[in-house]
């Protein structure tokens, strides 16, 4: 968010994003208070999930990696769940699998390889 927006316009930004994870996304289940915080309660996913490394998601790795790097990443820990590696697919039908373009996944592997991730 800008650092010129209020405290009530950076609140107000933070409620409707949450409130269309909530009702858009149903991600969430969210409780608003006049005055106090939110009450905030994430939705058990259907289907099958995965588990991934908290440091992914440290707001240092957040803002210095692309969203496209984000994904590769992603998709490494998904296929290493699932007892596999990038290896053993062919790029074409990683992105095939994945829906990423050529482009896309050799820049987000190209930047993973340049930084550390842990």
């Amino acid at each position: 968010m800008p650092k010129d927006w209020s405290d009530t316009a950076k609140r107000r930004q933070v409620i409707k994003t949450l409130k269309k994870l909530s009702n858009k996304y149903e991600l969430i289940t969210a409780t608003f208070t006049h005055g106090k915080d939110a009450y905030i309660k994430l939705t058990e996913l259907p289907g099958d999930t995965f588990t991934i490394k908290s440091s992914i998601f440290a707001p240092d790795f957040l803002a210095k990696t692309s969203p496209t790097a984000k994904t590769v990443l992603l998709i490494d820990v998904l296929l290493k769940d699932e007892g596999l590696s990038r290896e053993d697919f062919s790029k074409e039908s990683l992105q095939k699998r994945f829906s990423t373009t050529p482009k896309q996944f050799r820049k987000g592997l190209k930047e993973l390889e340049s930084i550390e991730v842990e």
